[in-house]
């Protein structure tokens, strides 16, 4: 009787020519389940369970979702991480692989926002921001002053006095240049009728809402008559000053001839027109 024992076979006693033949049958593949998980923030691919002959690998990508990074690998596995390909060991029983991720913290920048003489920025305070985003600046110019340029390098777009930054990428500056305007002028002119001056004489320059005052002076023989022209204004004894001056003006005065001593309501009556009999008034 022939005798099998593991892998050798041995013949019953030979007696004549014969023969062995072996023969194989294939074996159904020894196969296990490797089964990926991902948690919040990434993605890992194939997601689904793998099956795997005994011995082999399996490759996933893991891919991290936008503010996130990978932060480790568990699982049963065990293998290997090449950039975002994680690679596992050899494969002898089910086994998983799990992939956590981590939220990052943001990336942030600081806007330093600074103004010169002559206007404001606000906030004047340096703004933290997060990467890509802008911030927006009221720029206020003071009483006499007007907005010339906006410098720095965060770069921007001026819409009204609001000036909003371009994306914000890096720690950059924002600088406002004010520059003073050049004041609004205008002519006071006066003149003086005969019996007596005016001073000064000649046409003031004045910035507008200023005023001006003029020193009236009766000749001998003369008193003051009238204060007409455009300016406006008020005497007080012998200084006249205009009302606050908001365009060119004139400024005209008359004396009249007192050498009857003529009572002022009497002057007054013929400055406006009136008829009156002089030798009644002595």
């Amino acid at each position: 009787m022939a005798l099998f024992s593991g892998s050798t076979f041995t013949t019953n006693a030979v007696t004549s020519n014969c023969s062995v033949s072996a023969v194989f049958a294939e074996l159904a593949p020894v196969t296990y389940t490797v089964t990926p998980s991902a948690g919040e923030g990434g993605t890992i691919s194939p997601s689904s369970p793998q099956t795997v002959t005994d011995g082999a690998t399996v490759a996933f990508e893991l891919t991290a979702s936008s503010g996130y990074a990978l932060e480790s690998i568990g699982g049963t596995c065990g293998g290997a991480l090449s950039g975002s390909t994680f690679t596992t060991n050899a494969v002898t029983s089910n086994c998983s692989v799990s992939a956590v991720f981590a939220e990052l913290a943001p990336i942030t920048y600081t806007v330093t926002p600074s103004a010169g003489e002559g206007g404001t920025i606000s906030p004047s305070s340096p703004q933290t921001v997060t990467d890509g985003a802008t911030v927006a600046f009221e720029l206020t110019a003071s009483s006499g002053y007007t907005l010339e340029s906006i410098g720095g390098t965060c770069g921007g777009a001026l819409s009204g006095s609001t000036f909003t930054t371009n994306a914000v990428t890096s720690n950059c500056s924002v600088s406002a240049v004010f520059a003073e305007l050049a004041p609004v002028t205008y002519t006071v002119t006066p003149s003086a009728g005969e019996g007596g001056t005016i001073s000064p004489s000649s046409p003031q320059t004045v910035t507008d809402g200023a005023t001006v005052a003029f020193e009236l002076t009766a000749s001998s023989g003369y008193a003051l008559e009238s204060i007409g022209g455009t300016c406006g204004g008020a005497l007080s004894g012998s200084t006249f000053t205009t009302n606050a001056v908001t365009q060119d003006c004139l400024l005209l005065i008359k004396f009249y001839d007192n050498s009857q001593g003529l009572p002022s309501w009497l002057i007054f009556l013929m400055s406006q027109g009136a008829e009156a009999d002089i030798g009644d008034s002595q």
